[in-house]
């Protein structure tokens, strides 16, 4: 017997729908699943967590399986539009279920990141951390990787991304897309001011990004899309650090490799009409 939960996404009739029909399998297997609502639903001995959803899922309950401490993979289902790190659809997800049942699987390791504002900790971050001008105001800032000072930044914001992270905001920033094996941090920028326009970076996992604030206006921190309380603003002369964590998360796959999901999801090759793909002999 096995012990499964399911994070399932709101207002979503096909999740709702898709979360029955493996929940009702599972059952009539002998097996036991239930629904995860708060981290304190996440038990130790669960064999892994459904993610049904979208992205912004995957997102939700590996925040929760990291603030729980617990060692669950997650299996991520899409029932949304896009699912870029869900890649198993609605419509297969019983399948796949039941391949993860056989142990046809594999499970791969994240790393999120850790935010601190002057040395105090404030927030971990799944995909990216950020620091963000006020409403309205330009952020200026120092860059400053592993104690040393780079660039002088003037931007609405500047993003420090894990690789998961990186085919999200990091990408729509014109960041650079980073395999999700590679152990790297990203950094990119938004909106940069004309004429001091500093490149998106990638750098090694150990690399410390410090964020400090040269501006007249405070500046925010925004984790994984949610601006963190009073600890995450960063007044003028003080600093953000963002840096790769020792906690994390598994994901589980079962299908897909990441440069099909690319191809077909991301850059919506899925649409276009290709001539055939020549053989390995002819590469």
């Amino acid at each position: 017997m096995v012990l499964v939960g399911f994070v399932v996404k709101r207002g979503s009739k096909e999740a709702a729908s898709t979360t029955r029909r493996i929940m009702d399998f599972l059952k009539s297997e002998g097996h036991e699943a239930v629904v995860i609502s708060s981290p304190t639903d996440i038990a130790d001995e669960m064999s892994f967590i459904v993610s049904n959803g979208g992205d912004g899922t995957v997102i939700h309950t590996a925040r929760m399986v990291v603030g729980r401490e617990v060692s669950v993979p997650i299996f991520p289902v899409n029932s949304g539009s896009l699912g870029f790190l869900a890649e198993v659809d609605a419509s297969e997800a019983l399948s796949e279920v039941k391949k993860i049942l056989d142990g046809r699987f594999r499970v791969r390791s994240f790393n999120v990141l850790d935010a601190f504002v002057d040395g105090e900790y404030v927030g971990f971050a799944v995909n990216e951390a950020v620091l963000s001008g006020g409403y309205g105001k330009l952020l200026k800032c120092r860059l400053i990787l592993d104690s040393y000072p780079v660039a002088f930044i003037r931007a609405d914001k500047v993003i420090v991304s894990s690789p998961l992270g990186s085919t999200a905001y990091n990408l729509s920033a014109g960041g650079s897309i980073i395999h999700p094996d590679l152990k790297a941090i990203s950094v990119s920028f938004v909106a940069q001011f004309y004429g001091s326009r500093v490149p998106s970076m990638v750098l090694p996992a150990e690399t410390e990004v410090s964020l400090y604030n040269a501006g007249e206006e405070p500046a925010y921190v925004i984790v994984d899309g949610q601006l963190v309380g009073e600890k995450g603003e960063v007044s003028t002369g003080h600093s953000l650090k963002v840096k790769s964590s020792n906690r994390g998360f598994m994901l589980i796959s079962t299908k897909w490799e990441f440069y099909e999901r690319l191809s077909k999801k991301l850059l919506n090759n899925s649409k276009l009409a290709w001539p055939p793909a020549p053989s390995p002999a002819h590469l």
